[in-house]
C-alpha cells in the first residue's frame, strides 16, 4: 500500500499528460479567439503569426485544376517532433480564419461561451452592452435599462447641483435650508430623501463646478 509521500512522487501518466497538452491548447486557442473578437474580428494576413512557415501552407489542385490552400498540420518535413502545443493552437485559428461567415462568431458576455449569430452587428452595439447568447440576450435589455438609470441620476445630480450653486441664505426669499430650497425649486423631481442617499455626489458636483 502507497503512503502519501509515494503518491506525490509517482510520474503522471499518459492520459494526465494528455489531459494537461488539451488543457493548455484550448486555452491557446481560445486566447487567439478572445483577442480577435476583441478587436472587431479584423480580417488577418498569415504573416501576423510567426509560427506559420511557408512550409505549413500547403498547395494542392483541385478537379477543376484550381489552386486549393490548406494548412498541413502534419510534423515539418525531415522531422519526427510533432508540432508544439502553441503551434498547433495558432495554426488552427488560421484555418479558421479561412472559412467564409466567421466574423459571425461571438463570445457571450455573461457566460463566455463561443455561439454563432444570425447576422453581423453594428461593433459600436456590442461594444456598448457586450455580446449575448441566446440564453442571455436579455442581458441586452438589463443593462440598456441600468445606463439609462446611471444617464438619469447623472441629470438628477447636476440639476441638484446648479440649484444648490443658486442658494443664497443673505437674500430675504432664500432663508432656510439649502437642500430644502433646492426641493422647493426642482419642480417635484428632487425630495429630500433622495438628495440624502445622494450628498455625496452632489456635493463632489457642487465643489467642482464652483472649483
Amino acid at each position: 500500500m502507497l503512503n502519501g509521500e509515494d503518491v506525490l512522487k509517482r510520474a503522471p501518466t499518459k492520459r494526465t499528460k494528455a489531459a494537461t497538452r488539451s488543457s493548455r491548447f484550448q486555452k491557446l486557442l481560445h486566447a487567439h479567439f478572445d483577442g480577435w473578437i476583441e478587436d472587431g474580428k479584423p480580417d488577418l494576413s498569415y504573416d501576423r503569426y510567426e509560427v506559420l512557415s511557408s512550409s505549413m501552407l500547403l498547395r494542392s489542385l483541385n478537379g477543376e485544376g484550381e489552386i486549393q490552400f490548406f494548412l498541413d498540420f502534419s510534423s515539418p518535413s525531415g522531422s519526427d517532433s510533432p508540432l508544439s502545443t502553441k503551434a498547433r493552437a495558432a495554426k488552427w485559428f488560421q484555418l479558421f480564419q479561412t472559412i467564409d461567415g466567421r466574423k459571425l462568431l461571438s463570445k457571450c458576455s455573461k457566460c463566455g461561451r463561443y455561439f454563432l449569430r444570425k447576422r453581423l452587428r453594428k461593433r459600436t452595439l456590442a461594444q456598448r452592452y457586450g455580446e449575448f447568447c441566446a440564453e442571455h440576450k436579455s442581458q441586452v435589455r438589463v443593462r440598456s435599462t441600468r445606463e439609462g438609470r446611471e444617464r438619469e441620476l447623472g441629470r438628477k445630480i447636476e440639476a441638484a447641483a446648479a440649484l444648490a450653486a443658486q442658494w443664497d441664505p443673505r437674500r430675504r426669499n432664500r432663508m432656510g435650508d439649502r437642500w430644502g430650497w433646492v426641493v422647493r425649486n426642482s419642480n417635484g423631481q428632487i425630495t429630500r430623501s433622495w438628495i440624502t442617499r445622494h450628498l455625496k455626489e452632489i456635493e463632489c458636483k457642487l465643489s467642482g463646478a464652483r472649483g
